[in-house]
């Protein structure tokens, strides 16, 4: 019993002296959140063949999990530093989930997001002799607005487990175990027909993060040391989560040469917005002219114009989110579109072959739709100049803020190194573990 004593607080008083790489849960959730948008984590997913059927979609130093997110209309989309990949199929023979630390790339429009991680597909690529290999922060679509069915997505069944391509830190296993999604039911939107309102719906997740610690050593007087032995501290953490209707109020979106925000107003007195691009610099601004906000304006210097286009030439794409935008390339048949203006709301409706690409006016109702041919020739109207864009703030030196620090800091070989100071597991205060071990040795003698 005294042997069994011994060597139970001598593990604990070794794992003092113990320095793991866990960090806090939320941390993990604050880098990885469970919801953008319409979407919800999957995980860090490695693919060693590049995701043969995802596109890359946008690459842009304005990526972040919410840009790539209002770029994609697919069922995944996942990020990679700066590039955005957009997918309805994950190829199972050459795609597998890995650890989540290892997704530990900031992503370069919000350092404190995880875009991928380079690093480990580096090193996937030099261990599998495979140059193509990717690593991607990975999201799934809550709900598949294209067929408008209400069955769960189930991805806990395709859970990525490929021998060869499975990794795992040492230290630190971090899950997503249940995600349950409960859909209250539809309410169509009849003024565009073709496309539902977002149904209110519900979903859980459950997050276990699991932590291992391994001992390695013990002070000299303790006597029994259970060098080898690994405690381990899970922690699970349910959350109730429902999309932000503000998060889709950010995003706008041109095809050919008309734009629409994804939420469209549905009053006659609404705060619009244009879209105005100097060659690839594009950005929003507030537009007061009730009849041509929708227009997309060129401008070369202060020499601007409406944007038009014709044939293939229109099948172009403009995503702009929180106010940054990028031009983009078109997922599938996703610029096979047209715009149409029913009473006051106006966006964008899928069309086919010579139907596309057209400016439609109807009623409220949808009817009696009639085409607004593009104007042409001198006397044509001409967009007003653009607004001055706000300049950011001058940097201070007086109180100088430090930078950032990078998501995970990593060593040269593409793994994480310990963020956190020593970790104490079994007891958070060291000198009471030490005085119990002292009064243990007084008790037996």
């Amino acid at each position: 019993m005294r042997s069994a004593l011994m060597m139970s607080l001598g593990a604990q008083l070794a794992l003092g002296y113990f320095t793991n790489s866990s960090e806090p849960l939320q941390n993990k959730l604050d880098v990885h959140p469970l919801l953008i948008g319409d979407f919800r984590l999957f995980g860090c997913v490695a693919s060693t063949a590049g995701f043969p059927n995802f596109k890359k979609v946008a690459s842009t130093n304005l990526m972040n999990l919410d840009f790539c997110a209002a770029s994609c209309p697919g069922k995944f989309f996942g990020t990679s530093n700066r590039d955005c990949y957009c997918g309805d199929e994950l190829d199972f023979e050459t795609a597998g989930k890995i650890d989540e630390d290892l997704c530990n790339t900031p992503c370069p429009g919000d350092k404190h997001q995880t875009c991928g991680g380079l690093d480990a597909a580096r090193r996937l690529a030099l261990e599998k002799q495979e140059p193509r290999s990717v690593v991607l922060s990975l999201y799934v679509r809550i709900h598949d607005e294209e067929h408008h069915d209400d069955h769960e997505y189930e991805h806990d069944d395709h859970e990525y487990k490929h021998d060869d391509h499975e990794y795992h830190h040492n230290e630190t296993e971090y899950h997503h175990d249940d995600h349950e999604y409960h859909n209250d039911g539809h309410q169509w939107n009849n003024t565009y027909g073709t496309k539902p309102t977002r149904p209110h719906h519900t979903f859980t997740s459950t997050i276990t993060s699991t932590r291992t610690s391994t001992i390695t050593s013990c002070p000299s007087w303790v006597e029994h040391c259970p060098v080898g032995h690994k405690t381990t501290e899970v922690v699970t953490v349910t959350t109730e989560l429902c999309p932000k209707p503000e998060w889709h109020k950010k995003k706008i979106v041109c095809y050919g040469g008309h734009c629409a925000p994804e939420e469209p107003c549905r009053e006659e007195h609404c705060e619009h917005h244009r879209v105005i691009c100097n060659g690839d610099d594009c950005y929003p601004e507030v537009c007061t002219d009730k009849d041509e906000w929708h227009k997309l304006v060129i401008c070369d210097g202060k020499d601007c114009r409406y944007h038009q286009c014709s044939g293939e030439e229109c099948n172009s794409k403009i995503v702009c989110y929180d106010g940054k935008c990028a031009k983009e390339t078109c997922y599938g048949e996703e610029c096979h579109k047209k715009f149409v203006c029913k009473d006051f709301e106006c966006g964008h409706e899928h069309c086919n072959g010579d139907n596309c690409h057209k400016y439609e006016v109807c009623n409220g109702s949808g009817a009696d739709c009639k085409p607004c041919p593009p104007c042409n020739g001198a006397g044509c109207p001409v967009p007003p100049p653009p607004a001055p864009r706000p300049q950011p703030p001058a940097p201070t030196h007086d109180h100088p803020s430090p930078p950032n620090p990078p998501v995970h800091p990593t060593t040269g070989h593409g793994w994480p190194h310990p963020t956190q100071p020593p970790v104490v597991a079994g007891s958070t205060k060291l000198g009471a573990t030490v005085l119990t071990v002292l009064l243990s040795f007084i008790f037996f003698l």
